[in-house]
């Protein structure tokens, strides 16, 4: 967390209430967006993964490592073809 831009959210916060209190539409806007920037300070914004994307992502990584096993088998066979094993 940046402790300025948190000190910064607090003094926004309390200048702005005398306008709130009075109505002013601009400071209640103002407003409703400082828990939206506190929730981006703390990372509580960070939306998970969907389930499908992580499911396809598992699916690549599984396709990548039997294609890198397959390779090292292939190269294993032309040493011992090479060899006559």
């Amino acid at each position: 967390m940046r402790p300025a831009e948190w000190h910064l959210l607090n003094s926004t916060q309390s200048a702005i209430m005398p306008k709130i209190e009075r109505g002013d539409l601009r400071a209640i806007a103002v407003l409703l967006k400082i828990p939206e920037r506190r929730c981006k300070l703390l990372g509580l914004d960070i939306q998970p993964l969907p389930a499908i994307r992580v499911a396809e992502y598992l699916e690549n990584e599984k396709t990548t490592l039997e294609h890198e096993k397959l390779k090292l088998y292939s190269e294993a066979l032309g040493r011992m073809k090479l060899f006559n094993i």
